[in-house]
């Protein structure tokens, strides 16, 4: 699934959706810089043309001037690695959280479009988070299409 498909999915989603206005480069820049990742790829094409959603109470983290606290990925990543348990694997940068404790990342050491993994709460600091989907578009536009089925 292309970011373009995302796009279209996102842009054409029925309310209730709260979409950012975009992260500037020098957020990003200052995000990768904050937390030691790289972003590339269908998340990076993400921040800079929305910076966060939140489509009908699934909010995807994000960047941006006009992104709430509780979006603010930054914020969550750090207080991942230094607030919870089991700490966040530095090279894994969440973008949503299931309601339950578990997160839905980033794997930022995977060669070529990051893949997304799941990181479970309850598993230890040992655990190999399990791979959900090849790209953050291909993962988010499964999730909106199971949200619009229901």
């Amino acid at each position: 699934m292309s970011f373009a498909a995302l796009s279209e999915l996102i842009d054409n989603y029925p309310a209730p959706k709260e979409v950012g206005q975009g992260a500037t480069q020098e957020e990003v820049t200052q995000f990768e810089e904050t937390v030691d990742v790289s972003i590339r790829g269908d998340f990076a094409k993400f921040l800079l043309r929305y910076g966060w959603i939140d489509l009908a109470y699934t909010e995807i983290y994000g960047l941006g001037s006009d992104i709430s606290p509780a979006l603010e990925l930054t914020k969550i990543t750090l207080s991942e690695r230094t607030e919870m348990y089991p700490a966040l694997l530095k090279h894994l940068i969440p973008v949503y959280n299931d309601g339950a404790g578990n997160l839905y990342c980033i794997n930022t050491i995977s060669e070529g479009e990051p893949p997304i993994v799941f990181w479970n709460h309850e598993l230890g600091m040992d655990q190999k988070p399990r791979q959900i989907s090849s790209s953050f578009s291909e993962w988010l536009c499964q999730h909106i299409s199971e949200m619009t089925d229901v």
